[in-house]
């Protein structure tokens, strides 16, 4: 349970610290969240020498950007990570279950 404190109080500090619009204030999140998103994306983005609008960018972008953006570093900690995930799934199905169950009522 103190992990999930420690957890949450450094993720907060880490987006105070890396999202310049929240150092006046960082008490407004939600106000500064909507302003954020209200940001129509009409830009032009080049990808395979061609311009797409961001919001109409082929199925085959995202997959693209990811694997040439991200360092090789990522990719076995990646693994590790749906291998661990797989592991606590397999041992826990029924907890899982439960929670799976609990949070749509929430």
């Amino acid at each position: 349970m103190a992990f999930g404190f420690v957890c949450m109080d450094t993720l907060c500090s880490v987006m105070l610290v890396s999202w310049p619009y929240l150092w006046e204030s960082p008490f407004r999140f939600l106000q500064v969240f909507q302003f954020m998103s209200d940001n129509p994306t009409v830009l032009p983005v080049l990808f395979g020498d061609q311009v797409y609008r961001a919001y109409d960018l082929p199925r085959r972008y995202l997959p693209f950007f990811l694997l040439f953006t991200l360092t090789e570093f990522v990719w076995p900690l990646f693994s590790l990570g749906l291998v661990a995930a797989y592991l606590k799934i397999k041992t826990d199905f029924p907890k899982l279950i439960q929670i799976c169950l609990f949070l749509p009522g929430l």
